[in-house]
């Protein structure tokens, strides 16, 4: 109860700056700094993805300060390319290649253990229909190949260890993934918008602008609401309209059972996560910038697996100050077996220090475990941006009270991370 009660006192404080802050300009970083290849993001739209976002601001250009810019001259070429291609052909392309190594060992065992993971990502959007016109149709693919090259993956190091969670989301060996096939329908003057297909609901509902895996935190915790029955990668149908400039409603009911590394399109669609949420930013355009929002989730029961009927209420709050400092909170509360936490409390921030892409970030959670036990995590990163297009992350994670091992008082995890984006 004393971790929770710090969690609490530190997300008050957190509320605290960001409703006495005083603003001194408009956030909305898309309409003035400059891009690689073209690339947009349509954020006042009915619907968009959090991974359309870490694309958009993958292709943002930024001063390289005092870093090796002749490396950024030897892709310009190819930047050139994709601009041309979608100016003619409406089609984006984005790559990336992130790898991933971690360290970690509890306390008082002193059990050690080191994995390492990479992923190769391709992530396409390809304006089909009406592409000059706000009422547009587009095919969304996104595909990862997983490759783990050792025993233990990254994002299973800590069940190895005792610890009831994920150093590092995504970093598996799962191979080839289809993450995404959908069509993306916009209508209303771009105001609505549906999506049906394949797609991870994560992407869509409960998302803040700090959430990426490749280039901010690594903790699955601390990354996305730990209180939800996650449905993972799955057929689905998703709906998003914005009410006013300020308020937005979101839904989607997908496939309970679809997993990842399965491909399937309406073949189980008899057990569903359903998903609404009403948001509120103070203008369309800071949908992940500065956002509130209240989600509410329901698993069904799930006979194969043997998980029981979930539900459950989550509350995501961030604030952008001038392109520079995001504090972020989200809480959680569930009931049913289908989630990790049963409550989860999360704080912290993001920070720009320098004129270029670095970045650092503190952020800590508590939550309460199916088995009713209290576990901390906290993790702290600097990611260093080399070149435009080229960036390393060194970490650091302490748990404390890790919930698989009762005898363990605290574990640490220490990582470096690596991302080539093209």
């Amino acid at each position: 109860m004393q971790n929770l009660k710090k969690v609490n006192n530190l997300i008050l404080l957190s509320l605290f700056i960001s409703t006495t802050y005083t603003i001194a300009q408009n956030d909305s970083i898309q309409k003035h700094r400059k891009d690689k290849a073209g690339y947009t993001i349509d954020l006042e739209n009915g619907i968009t993805s959090l991974i359309s976002f870490a694309v958009w601001e993958d292709d943002l250009e930024s001063a390289t300060f005092l870093r090796f810019s002749k490396l950024d001259s030897i892709t310009k070429p190819w930047f050139g390319f994709k601009r041309k291609l979608n100016e003619k052909t409406g089609l984006q392309i984005s790559t990336s290649y992130s790898s991933t190594n971690m360290y970690g060992q509890n306390g008082p065992d002193k059990l050690s253990e080191f994995s390492g993971s990479n992923i190769f990502k391709i992530y396409t959007r390809w304006k089909l229909i009406n592409r000059d016109e706000k009422n547009s149709g587009t095919l969304v693919v996104n595909t990862d190949y997983r490759h783990s090259y050792t025993p233990i993956t990254p994002n299973n190091l800590g069940f190895e260890l005792g610890y009831n969670g994920m150093p590092a989301l995504l970093f598996s060996d799962a191979k080839i993934m289809l993450l995404e096939l959908t069509w993306q329908q916009l209508l209303n003057k771009g105001r609505t918008g549906f999506i049906i297909g394949r797609y991870d609901p994560n992407d869509y509902l409960d998302v803040l602008g700090y959430v990426n895996p490749f280039t901010t935190f690594q903790n699955l915790s601390i990354l996305v609401n730990a209180s939800i029955g996650f449905a993972d990668s799955s057929t689905g149908i998703g709906f998003g309209h914005w009410i006013n400039d300020q308020f937005a409603i979101s839904a989607t009911v997908n496939d309970a059972n679809g997993i990842g590394t399965e491909v399937q399109f309406f073949e189980d669609f008899n057990e569903l996560y359903t998903s609404v949420e009403v948001s509120w930013s103070p203008s369309r355009s800071d949908r992940f910038l500065k956002n509130f929002h209240i989600t509410y989730w329901h698993v069904d029961e799930r006979d194969k697996l043997d998980i029981e009927e979930s539900q459950g209420i989550a509350l995501g709050f961030n604030w952008t100050y001038n392109e520079v400092f995001m504090p972020f909170v989200k809480v959680g509360w569930s009931n049913g077996d289908a989630s990790i936490y049963t409550q989860s409390y999360t704080a912290g921030f993001i920070l720009r220090p320098n004129l270029n892409k670095d970045l650092i970030g503190f952020g800590l959670n508590w939550g309460d475990t199916q088995s009713g036990i209290g576990q901390l995590s906290t993790e702290l990163f600097y990611r260093f941006q080399i070149s435009q297009n080229f960036a390393v992350t060194p970490s650091a994670q302490y748990y404390n009270n890790p919930a698989l091992n009762t005898d363990l008082d605290n574990m640490f995890v220490f990582g470096l991370r690596g991302r080539i984006t093209l």
